[in-house]
């Protein structure tokens, strides 16, 4: 039986996980968009800014879902989402297709012995610490963009 620090250690370490695999995520999309941009006005200080931009973005988009955790009404953030039933946790994940295209897989579709350790499904966290999870990923995406323009930018 598991200790409460060893828990709290385990929740702490598969949010952590999850923090990172979701910021990755924003910080992927937000690239493609910026070099996007760059791309359309053929100018790299276009990319500069639009990476700029894409921080304050997820800035604003974080600080936003922070203060609608906290209980303040935020205008056009719509209802607060209802409550999930108790699922099973086998029944939590999505069924997964045996033939997937490449770009659509992630780390659960190749089962391993590593599998366990490396692979953070949201499922697993009630909404509370999901919301938080989702905080941090936003905050930590728009630090990475906000440094990246000022690496490329110096």
């Amino acid at each position: 039986m598991m200790q409460p620090d060893e828990e709290l250690n385990r929740t702490k370490s598969r949010s952590r996980r999850l923090i990172y695999a979701l910021s990755m995520r924003y910080l992927g999309i937000a690239l493609v968009c910026c070099a996007a941009a760059g791309g359309a006005f053929r100018s790299r200080m276009y990319f500069v800014f639009s990476l700029c931009a894409a921080g304050g973005i997820f800035l604003a988009w974080g600080w936003f879902s922070y203060l609608a955790v906290t209980g303040l009404k935020v205008p056009g953030a719509g209802s607060l989402p209802k409550a999930r039933p108790d699922v099973p946790y086998s029944l939590r994940q999505k069924k997964r297709r045996w033939q997937k295209p490449a770009f659509a897989r992630t780390d659960a579709d190749f089962e391993d012995d590593l599998t366990a350790r490396t692979h953070v499904s949201e499922g697993e966290f009630d909404e509370l610490q999901l919301r938080a999870v989702r905080i941090r990923a936003r905050l930590l995406c728009s630090a990475a963009l906000f440094a990246l323009s000022l690496i490329i930018r110096y």
